[in-house]
This record gives C-alpha cells, sequence and structure tokens, in this order.
C-alpha cells in the first residue's frame, strides 16, 4: 500500500508522461506535414530511437556504476534554436563544493543526420571537445564508449 505522497508522485508522473507522449505526437505530425519537411518525420523517428533503444539504456546502466561518487541522468530537449529533439547526457557530482565535477554531453542530429556531441565540463575547468560524425555511426558500443569517456573525465575532474 502507498503513502498519499506516493500515490500522489505516480499520478503526476503518469499524467506528466501522457503530456510528453502527446507532445511528441504532435512534434512527429508537424514534420509530417507539408512540402516543407520532406524527409524530417523519418530522422526524427531515428532520432527518437537513438535516445529511447540506445541512449537512455545506457546512461541509466551507468547510474548504477556512478552513483557513489555522483549523478547521471538522461534529458531530451527540443527548443527554438534546435528544432530537432537533442540528448543531453549530465554528470553532477555528489560533492557540493564549488570545484566538484559537473558536465554535460549533448547528441544534436541535423536534417541531414550530421550529428555533433559536445562534451562540456563546467568544473573544475570549464572546457568544451566537439566531434562530428554521422547517426548511422551512433550504434549502441560506440555511444556506449562516448558516454563511458564522459563520465570518466567529468569525475576526474
Amino acid at each position: 500500500m502507498h503513502s498519499d505522497a506516493t500515490s500522489r508522485l505516480v499520478d503526476a508522473v503518469v499524467r506528466t508522461r501522457r503530456i510528453l507522449d502527446a507532445a511528441r505526437r504532435r512534434t512527429t505530425e508537424q514534420f509530417g506535414e507539408g512540402p516543407h519537411y520532406p524527409g524530417k518525420s523519418a530522422v526524427l523517428a531515428d532520432i527518437r530511437d537513438l535516445h529511447d533503444r540506445i541512449i537512455r539504456p545506457i546512461v541509466e546502466t551507468r547510474q548504477q556504476i556512478v552513483r557513489d561518487v555522483g549523478a547521471v541522468w538522461f534529458q531530451e530537449d527540443i527548443g527554438l534554436v534546435h528544432e530537432m529533439p537533442r540528448a543531453i547526457v549530465h554528470f553532477t557530482s555528489v560533492d557540493s563544493a564549488e570545484e566538484a565535477p559537473r558536465a554535460y554531453m549533448t547528441i544534436h542530429v541535423g536534417e541531414d543526420s550530421t550529428t555533433s556531441v559536445s562534451e562540456n565540463f563546467l568544473t573544475p575547468v570549464k572546457t568544451t571537445d566537439v566531434r562530428t560524425c554521422r547517426l548511422d555511426d551512433l550504434d549502441s558500443g560506440t555511444m556506449a564508449l562516448l558516454i563511458d569517456r564522459f563520465l570518466a573525465k567529468a569525475i576526474q575532474g
């Protein structure tokens, strides 16, 4: 039996998931409309597949590995600047000191499937490493290597 607070939390998650699913469907429908967007809906489907089938599961397994030193989590973001959704992998140290490791990695796929993978280290020294590849190059093995490399660099500061 759940407490009232736990039940409200579960209800809030279910409602939010429905809202997110509806927003995803609207985005897919929008990209599928008109001559303005030929091929965009196919690229969008490939991006969502990369996020849901490859990146999210890798990040979830890495959380178990890093949990004693920090937290890692996945975020899908779509904004006005980035018309296609991008994946963001965040790392934050359990240490609350100002110089404690904090970093994020973005995977942004363009309409032509050109992909930029950006590693952004906020502390202790702000640096950014960017590499460019094709969406087709990002299989689960390659993504696991990229995420592991990013996390190792983030944790070591």
